[in-house]
């Protein structure tokens, strides 16, 4: 995965690339056509502490994304997306992640277009079921193992 430039981005924050054969525990032999398989993320990431996220983000996000899949961008050097297979028939999953809420309308935008949308109470949730950055030995969070875990060190 990478994270875009903060401006000139098209409004896409991040994109990713997996394919779904390393999901899998099958041997490559067995499963030849998982392991060709590439699944392609798009998306975008707001810090929206004091406001809920609104219908208008997620509209934008599905601009930006039908924009990347026909390769048009108002910045001609905007090179991020060249490794990404984004036709018409490629798997694509966009991501919308906020700090802060998300409103009714939001969600049902989101839901209707297919983007996956997660407030930060249900990022800081899923987080914690994982145990990130919590001490195993006293379950108490510590900044160094969260930075740990940040870094790559943990995962």
């Amino acid at each position: 995965s990478e994270k875009t430039r903060q401006t000139g981005d098209q409004g896409i924050d991040f994109v990713g690339t997996t394919r779904l054969g390393d999901l899998l525990a099958h041997p490559k032999k067995i499963f030849r056509l998982a392991h060709d398989m590439q699944i392609d993320f798009i998306g975008q990431a707001k810090h929206y502490p004091n406001r809920p996220l609104s219908p208008s983000t997620v509209r934008e996000l599905v601009g930006s994304l039908e924009l990347a899949r026909s390769r048009h961008f108002s910045d001609k050097n905007f090179q991020l997306l060249e490794d990404l297979s984004l036709k018409s028939f490629s798997p694509v999953f966009a991501l919308l992640i906020t700090t802060g809420t998300v409103t009714a309308g939001a969600r049902a935008v989101a839901e209707k277009s297919g983007i996956i949308i997660r407030s930060g109470e249900q990022i800081a949730t899923y987080l914690a079921d994982l145990g990130v950055g919590i001490v195993q030995e006293t379950g108490d969070f510590s900044d160094e193992v969260f930075e740990d875990w940040m870094a790559g060190s943990s995962h």
